[in-house]
């Protein structure tokens, strides 16, 4: 009767630190989206081919908004242009706040999978030409 006991107690354990951990593993990976935003053109006059004129959107909002357009999360762009807001699975719309006419950038549908970071990049047009 001790052994079963003993048998017993160890597999309700092991199952236990198995939910445990599965669930922390679980929790542990973040939804959401991550991506650049990114000016283009950003230099003046004709381009030659080889010339990237492509720049990173600096220190701007960009707001992650639900089906009905209310603002679920919100980042701002770092010097690289880059951005990451976590967020629950579902489909949404990448928006970039800007104060003038220009640079006009497009609202973006993104769709964010479960325990996933799903990668959205946002061109922006400088209005240079």
């Amino acid at each position: 009767m001790l052994k079963k006991r003993i048998t017993g107690g160890l597999l309700l354990t092991a199952l236990l630190s198995f939910q445990t951990t599965l669930f922390a593993e679980t929790k542990a990976t973040p939804s959401g989206v991550a991506g650049i935003v990114s000016l283009s053109p950003g230099c003046p006059g004709p381009q030659r081919k080889d010339q990237d004129c492509t720049k990173p959107v600096v220190g701007k909002v960009v707001e992650l908004l639900d089906h009905k357009g209310k603002v679920v999360g919100k980042a701002t762009t770092g010097d690289d242009g880059k951005f990451a807001i976590n967020a629950k699975h579902g489909k949404y719309s990448l928006k970039v706040n800007v104060e003038a006419m220009y640079p006009k950038c497009p609202n973006v549908d993104v769709t964010i999978k479960r325990h996933a970071m799903t990668e959205s990049n946002i061109a922006c047009d400088s209005g240079m030409r």
